[in-house]
């Protein structure tokens, strides 16, 4: 199981935490964000591309689904 470290901006506001790889079906495609210790949503591809299901307190980072994505493929390649 894969944890990729990862920085980024949002709105102003610097976050820190890693994207988990999360076993079992599919494993490949799905990822939760931990921020603190914490989750807060996960990353998943489907047909059309990346997806990022939020938590009530990060519905804004649904907008970095594709940056998300784009960083998880970088770091499997």
């Amino acid at each position: 199981m894969r944890n990729i470290p990862i920085i980024f901006y949002h709105y102003g506001k610097e976050y820190t935490g890693t994207l988990d790889e999360v076993q079992g079906a599919d494993a490949d495609k799905v990822w939760n964000l931990m921020i603190d210790n914490f989750y807060n949503g996960s990353l998943h591809k489907n047909p059309a591309g990346w997806v990022f299901d939020p938590t009530l307190q990060t519905k804004s980072f649904v907008e970095l689904a594709n940056y998300f994505g784009e960083y998880v493929t970088f770091w499997c390649e």
